[in-house]
Protein backbone atom coordinates (compact mmCIF):
# COMPACT_ATOMS: atom_id res chain seq x y z
CA UNK A 1 0.00 0.00 0.00
CA UNK A 2 0.91 3.82 -0.90
CA UNK A 3 1.36 5.04 3.34
CA UNK A 4 1.39 8.33 2.06
CA UNK A 5 -1.22 8.51 -0.16
CA UNK A 6 -3.61 6.13 2.04
CA UNK A 7 -2.57 9.04 5.11
CA UNK A 8 -3.60 11.70 2.77
CA UNK A 9 -7.28 10.52 2.30
CA UNK A 10 -7.08 9.40 6.38
CA UNK A 11 -6.51 13.43 6.74
CA UNK A 12 -8.98 14.06 4.07
CA UNK A 13 -11.34 11.65 5.96
CA UNK A 14 -10.56 13.21 9.31
CA UNK A 15 -10.88 16.87 8.33
CA UNK A 16 -14.55 16.47 6.76
CA UNK A 17 -15.83 15.05 10.16
CA UNK A 18 -14.34 18.32 11.93
CA UNK A 19 -12.16 16.19 14.20
CA UNK A 20 -8.99 17.71 15.66
CA UNK A 21 -6.36 15.39 14.86
CA UNK A 22 -5.33 15.47 18.77
CA UNK A 23 -8.87 14.18 19.34
CA UNK A 24 -8.47 11.76 16.01
CA UNK A 25 -4.74 10.62 17.42
CA UNK A 26 -5.91 9.75 21.24
CA UNK A 27 -5.27 6.22 22.10
CA UNK A 28 -4.33 4.99 18.32
CA UNK A 29 -1.39 6.24 17.77
CA UNK A 30 1.83 8.59 18.96
CA UNK A 31 1.59 11.99 16.87
CA UNK A 32 5.37 10.64 15.84
CA UNK A 33 4.61 7.81 14.47
CA UNK A 34 1.46 9.77 12.66
CA UNK A 35 4.17 12.24 11.32
CA UNK A 36 6.59 8.86 10.21
CA UNK A 37 3.25 7.45 8.36
CA UNK A 38 2.41 10.93 6.41
CA UNK A 39 5.81 11.08 5.78
CA UNK A 40 6.05 7.43 4.14
CA UNK A 41 9.22 7.15 6.00
CA UNK A 42 7.16 3.42 6.93
CA UNK A 43 4.61 1.24 6.15
CA UNK A 44 0.97 1.49 8.18
CA UNK A 45 -0.31 -1.51 10.37
CA UNK A 46 -3.56 -3.42 9.87
CA UNK A 47 -3.83 -2.70 13.78
CA UNK A 48 -3.20 0.55 13.14
CA UNK A 49 -5.78 0.85 10.75
CA UNK A 50 -8.45 -0.56 12.03
CA UNK A 51 -8.13 1.88 14.93
CA UNK A 52 -8.33 4.77 12.74
CA UNK A 53 -11.31 2.95 11.23
CA UNK A 54 -12.87 2.97 14.29
CA UNK A 55 -12.54 6.40 15.68
CA UNK A 56 -13.76 7.57 12.13
CA UNK A 57 -16.59 5.40 12.21
CA UNK A 58 -16.14 3.48 9.21
CA UNK A 59 -15.44 -0.24 8.66
CA UNK A 60 -12.30 -0.96 8.24
CA UNK A 61 -12.98 -3.10 4.83
CA UNK A 62 -15.40 -0.08 3.57
CA UNK A 63 -12.31 2.34 4.38
CA UNK A 64 -10.17 0.31 1.85
CA UNK A 65 -12.31 0.16 -0.68
CA UNK A 66 -13.17 3.76 -0.43
CA UNK A 67 -9.63 4.41 -0.35
CA UNK A 68 -9.61 2.13 -3.97
CA UNK A 69 -12.19 4.46 -5.24
CA UNK A 70 -11.09 7.75 -4.50
CA UNK A 71 -7.55 6.48 -6.27
CA UNK A 72 -8.83 5.38 -9.63
CA UNK A 73 -11.00 9.25 -9.43
CA UNK A 74 -8.00 10.63 -8.76
CA UNK A 75 -6.79 8.41 -11.56
CA UNK A 76 -9.39 9.56 -13.98
CA UNK A 77 -9.48 13.41 -13.26
CA UNK A 78 -5.33 13.20 -14.23
CA UNK A 79 -5.92 11.49 -17.47
CA UNK A 80 -8.37 14.19 -18.27
CA UNK A 81 -5.98 16.96 -17.82
CA UNK A 82 -3.44 15.59 -19.59
CA UNK A 83 -5.80 15.20 -22.27
CA UNK A 84 -6.85 18.94 -21.65
CA UNK A 85 -3.15 19.98 -22.07
CA UNK A 86 -2.83 17.95 -25.11
CA UNK A 87 -5.52 19.50 -27.03
CA UNK A 88 -5.24 22.59 -25.36
CA UNK A 89 -8.45 22.77 -23.49
CA UNK A 90 -7.48 25.65 -22.22
CA UNK A 91 -10.61 26.57 -19.79
CA UNK A 92 -10.26 22.55 -18.87
CA UNK A 93 -6.53 23.09 -18.17
CA UNK A 94 -7.23 26.39 -15.71
CA UNK A 95 -10.46 24.15 -14.22
CA UNK A 96 -8.03 20.77 -13.64
CA UNK A 97 -5.20 23.45 -12.05
CA UNK A 98 -7.24 24.98 -9.79
CA UNK A 99 -8.28 21.19 -8.50
CA UNK A 100 -5.20 19.69 -8.23
CA UNK A 101 -3.33 23.11 -6.80
CA UNK A 102 -4.82 22.08 -3.04
CA UNK A 103 -5.22 18.39 -3.61
CA UNK A 104 -3.14 15.98 -2.16
CA UNK A 105 -2.80 12.93 -4.19
CA UNK A 106 -3.21 9.20 -2.60
CA UNK A 107 -1.09 7.56 -5.67
CA UNK A 108 2.11 8.35 -6.47
CA UNK A 109 1.82 7.56 -10.33
CA UNK A 110 -1.25 9.92 -10.54
CA UNK A 111 0.76 12.65 -9.35
CA UNK A 112 3.74 11.59 -11.41
CA UNK A 113 1.54 12.16 -14.84
CA UNK A 114 -0.11 15.10 -13.13
CA UNK A 115 3.57 16.38 -13.19
CA UNK A 116 4.04 14.92 -17.19
CA UNK A 117 1.22 17.28 -17.94
CA UNK A 118 2.91 19.77 -16.26
CA UNK A 119 6.21 19.36 -18.21
CA UNK A 120 4.18 19.00 -21.50
CA UNK A 121 2.33 22.11 -21.04
CA UNK A 122 5.39 24.20 -20.30
CA UNK A 123 6.72 23.14 -23.54
CA UNK A 124 3.03 23.94 -25.61
CA UNK A 125 3.64 27.61 -24.00
CA UNK A 126 7.12 27.47 -24.89
CA UNK A 127 8.81 28.02 -21.65
CA UNK A 128 10.52 25.20 -21.80
CA UNK A 129 12.47 24.86 -25.12
CA UNK A 130 13.45 21.06 -26.63
CA UNK A 131 16.03 20.21 -24.79
CA UNK A 132 14.77 21.63 -21.47
CA UNK A 133 11.45 19.40 -22.28
CA UNK A 134 13.07 15.88 -22.73
CA UNK A 135 15.81 16.17 -20.36
CA UNK A 136 12.58 16.76 -17.43
CA UNK A 137 10.82 13.67 -18.86
CA UNK A 138 13.82 11.51 -19.26
CA UNK A 139 14.26 12.15 -15.39
CA UNK A 140 10.50 11.61 -14.75
CA UNK A 141 10.45 8.20 -16.70
CA UNK A 142 14.17 7.32 -15.55
CA UNK A 143 14.95 6.77 -19.23
CA UNK A 144 17.10 5.35 -20.80
CA UNK A 145 17.17 2.57 -17.79
CA UNK A 146 13.66 2.18 -18.73
CA UNK A 147 14.45 0.00 -21.78
CA UNK A 148 15.96 -2.47 -19.79
CA UNK A 149 12.51 -2.88 -17.58
CA UNK A 150 9.87 -6.20 -17.69
CA UNK A 151 6.69 -3.87 -16.36
CA UNK A 152 6.07 -0.01 -16.61
CA UNK A 153 3.72 1.88 -15.07
CA UNK A 154 1.50 4.02 -16.69
CA UNK A 155 3.22 6.99 -16.18
CA UNK A 156 6.10 5.76 -18.28
CA UNK A 157 4.54 4.15 -21.26
CA UNK A 158 2.84 7.49 -21.30
CA UNK A 159 6.38 9.25 -21.02
CA UNK A 160 7.68 6.61 -23.90
CA UNK A 161 4.84 8.16 -26.27
CA UNK A 162 5.92 11.87 -25.27
CA UNK A 163 9.61 11.13 -25.75
CA UNK A 164 8.94 8.98 -29.24
CA UNK A 165 6.72 11.88 -30.52
CA UNK A 166 9.56 14.59 -30.23
CA UNK A 167 12.66 12.50 -30.79
CA UNK A 168 13.30 10.63 -33.56
CA UNK A 169 16.26 8.87 -33.07
CA UNK A 170 15.41 6.40 -30.41
CA UNK A 171 12.02 5.33 -31.74
CA UNK A 172 13.14 1.52 -32.83
CA UNK A 173 13.89 1.57 -29.19
CA UNK A 174 11.08 2.41 -27.93
CA UNK A 175 9.10 -0.03 -30.25
CA UNK A 176 11.07 -2.71 -29.31
CA UNK A 177 10.72 -2.47 -25.53
CA UNK A 178 6.95 -2.24 -25.96
CA UNK A 179 6.61 -5.17 -28.31
CA UNK A 180 8.33 -7.41 -25.51
CA UNK A 181 6.31 -6.25 -22.97
CA UNK A 182 2.96 -6.61 -24.61
CA UNK A 183 4.27 -10.45 -25.95
CA UNK A 184 4.95 -11.16 -22.54
CA UNK A 185 2.14 -9.67 -20.68
CA UNK A 186 -0.66 -9.57 -23.16
CA UNK A 187 -1.21 -6.23 -21.76
CA UNK A 188 -4.36 -5.09 -24.36
CA UNK A 189 -6.62 -7.55 -22.70
CA UNK A 190 -5.47 -6.55 -18.94
CA UNK A 191 -6.97 -4.33 -16.30
CA UNK A 192 -4.67 -1.36 -17.13
CA UNK A 193 -5.92 1.88 -17.85
CA UNK A 194 -7.96 2.15 -21.11
CA UNK A 195 -5.54 5.47 -21.40
CA UNK A 196 -2.27 3.49 -21.83
CA UNK A 197 -3.82 0.61 -23.62
CA UNK A 198 -4.36 3.22 -26.42
CA UNK A 199 -0.66 4.13 -26.56
CA UNK A 200 0.34 0.26 -26.48
CA UNK A 201 -1.99 -0.23 -29.17
CA UNK A 202 -1.03 2.24 -31.05
CA UNK A 203 3.26 1.47 -30.63
CA UNK A 204 2.48 -2.12 -31.69
CA UNK A 205 0.57 -0.92 -34.79
CA UNK A 206 3.68 0.95 -35.99
CA UNK A 207 5.83 -1.94 -35.55
CA UNK A 208 3.89 -4.20 -37.77
CA UNK A 209 3.31 -1.66 -40.61
CA UNK A 210 6.89 -1.38 -40.30
CA UNK A 211 7.32 -5.19 -40.60
CA UNK A 212 4.33 -5.05 -43.62
CA UNK A 213 2.36 -7.31 -41.15
CA UNK A 214 -0.45 -5.12 -42.04
CA UNK A 215 -3.49 -7.33 -41.14
CA UNK A 216 -1.89 -7.33 -38.15
CA UNK A 217 -1.62 -3.74 -37.71
CA UNK A 218 -5.30 -2.97 -38.37
CA UNK A 219 -6.15 -5.47 -35.63
CA UNK A 220 -4.09 -3.29 -32.99
CA UNK A 221 -5.87 -0.40 -34.85
CA UNK A 222 -9.39 -1.15 -34.10
CA UNK A 223 -8.60 -2.41 -31.29
CA UNK A 224 -7.55 1.24 -29.83
CA UNK A 225 -10.53 2.48 -31.53
CA UNK A 226 -13.49 -0.08 -29.76
CA UNK A 227 -11.31 1.15 -26.55
CA UNK A 228 -12.29 5.38 -27.52
CA UNK A 229 -15.53 4.21 -28.16
CA UNK A 230 -16.04 2.30 -25.29
CA UNK A 231 -15.12 5.49 -23.11
CA UNK A 232 -16.32 8.64 -25.30
CA UNK A 233 -12.80 9.53 -25.89
CA UNK A 234 -10.76 10.95 -28.51
CA UNK A 235 -7.72 10.64 -27.27
CA UNK A 236 -4.87 10.53 -29.80
CA UNK A 237 -7.69 9.26 -32.05
CA UNK A 238 -5.58 10.86 -35.35
CA UNK A 239 -2.57 8.85 -34.84
CA UNK A 240 -4.54 5.44 -34.53
CA UNK A 241 -6.67 6.71 -37.86
CA UNK A 242 -2.72 7.59 -39.38
CA UNK A 243 -1.25 3.97 -39.01
CA UNK A 244 -4.76 2.52 -40.29
CA UNK A 245 -4.97 4.67 -43.16
CA UNK A 246 -0.63 3.83 -43.52
CA UNK A 247 -1.82 -0.08 -43.78
CA UNK A 248 -4.85 0.60 -46.22
CA UNK A 249 -2.58 2.35 -48.35
CA UNK A 250 0.39 -0.53 -48.52
CA UNK A 251 -2.61 -2.98 -49.16
CA UNK A 252 -3.80 -1.19 -52.25
CA UNK A 253 -7.18 -0.65 -50.44
CA UNK A 254 -8.08 2.39 -52.09
CA UNK A 255 -11.31 3.29 -50.79
CA UNK A 256 -10.82 2.40 -47.10
CA UNK A 257 -7.49 4.45 -47.55
CA UNK A 258 -9.05 7.65 -48.47
CA UNK A 259 -12.00 7.41 -45.78
CA UNK A 260 -9.36 6.78 -42.75
CA UNK A 261 -7.05 9.11 -44.39
CA UNK A 262 -9.54 11.69 -44.21
CA UNK A 263 -10.79 10.68 -40.43
CA UNK A 264 -7.16 11.22 -39.66
CA UNK A 265 -7.00 14.60 -41.06
CA UNK A 266 -10.21 15.93 -39.58
CA UNK A 267 -9.21 14.75 -36.11
CA UNK A 268 -6.02 16.77 -36.42
CA UNK A 269 -7.89 20.14 -37.38
CA UNK A 270 -9.82 19.37 -34.40
CA UNK A 271 -7.27 19.52 -31.85
CA UNK A 272 -6.79 23.17 -33.33
CA UNK A 273 -2.59 22.57 -32.82
CA UNK A 274 -0.63 24.80 -36.17
CA UNK A 275 2.26 22.99 -35.26
CA UNK A 276 0.66 19.82 -34.75
CA UNK A 277 -0.92 20.00 -38.43
CA UNK A 278 2.02 20.80 -40.14
CA UNK A 279 3.69 17.76 -38.34
CA UNK A 280 0.82 15.34 -40.08
CA UNK A 281 0.60 17.60 -43.10
CA UNK A 282 4.22 16.17 -43.13
CA UNK A 283 3.88 12.90 -42.89
CA UNK A 284 0.92 12.92 -44.58
CA UNK A 285 2.98 14.01 -48.15
CA UNK A 286 6.21 11.89 -46.67
CA UNK A 287 4.35 8.72 -46.89
CA UNK A 288 1.34 8.72 -49.22
CA UNK A 289 2.73 12.01 -51.54
CA UNK A 290 0.00 13.67 -50.65
CA UNK A 291 -1.19 17.37 -50.02
CA UNK A 292 -3.38 17.19 -47.06
CA UNK A 293 -5.27 20.41 -47.73
CA UNK A 294 -5.79 19.41 -51.12
CA UNK A 295 -7.07 15.95 -50.50
CA UNK A 296 -9.47 17.30 -47.97
CA UNK A 297 -10.98 19.11 -50.46
CA UNK A 298 -11.63 16.67 -52.75
CA UNK A 299 -12.85 14.22 -50.48
CA UNK A 300 -15.67 16.68 -49.40
CA UNK A 301 -16.62 17.03 -52.99
CA UNK A 302 -16.77 13.50 -53.46
CA UNK A 303 -18.63 12.83 -50.90
CA UNK A 304 -21.11 15.62 -51.95
CA UNK A 305 -21.60 14.06 -54.95
CA UNK A 306 -21.92 10.38 -53.88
Amino acid sequence: MDTMGFMNFIEDLRYSRGMSQEDFLHDVISVRQYQRYRNGESEVSMDCIERMSIKLGIETRKLLADFQHEKFREKEKVEEFYNSVVYKKQDDVIKFEKYFDTHKFLDKTNEEIYTLAIILKEYLLHNLNKEQFLTKVYNLINYPKILDYDILRDVEIIGLLVIYQHNKNIRSDIIKLVKSIDENRNLLVSGQSYFVLIIFAYFIAIDYNNKEMYEEAEEYCFKAINLLRKKHSDYSLYLIYYQLAKSYFCRGMTYQFKETLYKCIIQTRAINSTKLTGQINEMIKEHFNINADSFLMEYIKMEKKT
